[in-house]
């Protein structure tokens, strides 16, 4: 038996049938011990329903209907495997499987059903940009692009990137729809949308890729503006930027030198250096490099400069618990520069599978980036949580057993923005 349910959202399943054993008949008042239901969340591995009277009951008493009734926490993944087995030596009822699949979100088993085409966030992934973008009705706006790698260097291959996320846009879609609602067409218990609902649908990604195929004519103009931006200047003076972590040079740091109406950014090279032609006058120098920090500086140019910057290696603070994992992330600007004062959120949603006898708190704490960015904190290993940046989409993971893991991308926005 196939159950869809709203992905993140308190849910009640009621009158599931319990079948006689040995016989055709439902079973009335069945009865039901602890151990007689689990659960599995995601091909995980099978837990108890602890206490198992909060979540399966007879209902209404005495009955042969069985209710279910799973919370929120429960209901963020993207599918739940329900076993009802009895363990009595004498089997009252037979074995009966539910499989409970979400909808409505980003993380969940069917992401577009159940919400309007009007708001979808999708990833895509070409090389070695990561592109963030949300499809309207009638239209496809950019909505963040997390830079990896030296993608400054070449404006054309981030153009060319932009270019194919905004290409596979319409085909997400209508790839979900061939691969995914077709495919539960066959499935008996599946009751599918109605013929109407799957027309506008289809109409909507007509409008999506009209506008997509609009939106790729403008590529030449966003090209011509990264290049504008992203060198490293055409004025007089010839101004050699080296920078080192204080003994060696450090590749790959981006220099990002601006003053009113004028900003220029490159990634430093192997020997740590970046190269500009700045015109004369004072000019605010900020560095940015995963794992380090520099304060904002002034460079005053008169002439041809050198000018040498030391970075600091930031240091993840150990966890000095071996239940506990330190998580962290990287939080960023619309330019993609860092963004101190970002609140990130989690809860958690699931103990570690391995946990009995202790009952932990459901309530969202907050971790704050710092100058560099960063965010992070200590969370219990092998426990589910979700996570989110500002009052952007929750998304769910597990802490890793480690000292320190790595967030999974997210993409959020503060209040008030």
């Amino acid at each position: 038996m196939i159950i869809l349910r709203r992905y993140g959202a308190d849910t009640v399943i009621s009158g599931i049938p319990l079948i006689t054993r040995n016989a055709m008949d439902f079973k009335s008042s069945p009865t039901l011990e602890t151990g007689d239901v689990k659960y599995s969340v995601d091909d995980g591995s099978q837990s108890d329903f602890s206490p198992l009277s909060d979540y399966v009951t007879v209902a209404p008493s005495g009955s042969n209907q069985v209710k279910i009734s799973l919370n929120a926490g429960l209901m963020c993944a993207k599918r739940l495997v329900i076993t009802f087995i009895d363990q009595s030596t004498t089997k009252e009822w037979e074995d009966q499987r539910i499989i409970v699949e979400t909808y409505g979100d980003p993380d969940a088993q069917h992401p577009y059903l159940g919400q309007s085409i009007g708001s979808v966030d999708v990833a895509t992934i070409k090389g070695d940009d990561i592109i963030t973008y949300e499809i309207n009705s009638n239209t496809v706006a950019i909505a963040a692009v997390a830079p990896s790698g030296n993608w400054l260097t070449d404006a054309g291959v981030w153009s060319d990137s932009l270019a194919y996320a905004l290409d596979q846009a319409a085909s997400n879609i209508s790839m979900y729809l061939d691969t995914s609602v077709s495919s539960r067409l066959a499935e008996s218990s599946y009751i599918p949308p109605a013929n109407t609902e799957i027309n506008e649908t289809l109409e909507k990604v007509g409008n999506i890729q009209e506008t997509a195929s609009e939106t790729l004519e403008t590529m030449g103009e966003i090209q011509s503006l990264l290049q504008s931006v992203y060198n490293g200047g055409s004025g007089a003076h010839h101004v050699t930027v080296t920078v080192t972590d204080g003994t060696n040079p450090l590749p790959g740091v981006l220099v990002r030198i601006n003053r009113s109406g004028e900003v220029y950014a490159l990634q430093t090279q192997l020997d740590g250096k970046a190269e500009f032609m700045l015109d004369g006058g004072t000019w605010t120098v900020r560095l940015h490099k995963a794992a380090y920090e520099a304060p904002a500086t002034t460079l005053v140019v008169s002439g041809d400069t050198q000018a040498q910057y030391t970075m600091s290696a930031i240091g993840i603070v150990p966890p000095g618990d071996p239940e506990l994992c330190t998580v962290y992330c990287y939080c960023y600007d619309n330019n993609t520069m860092p963004a101190p004062g970002i609140q990130i959120s989690f809860q958690m949603l699931l103990p570690p599978p391995s946990d009995t006898g202790r009952a932990y708190s459901g309530n969202i704490t907050t971790a704050i980036s710092n100058e560099s960015g960063l965010a992070q904190a200590v969370l219990r290993r092998e426990a589910t949580y979700r996570v989110r940046r500002g009052t952007g989409i929750w998304r769910r993971f597990v802490v890793a057993d480690a000292e320190y893991m790595e967030l999974p991308a997210i993409v959020g926005a503060e209040k008030g923005l």
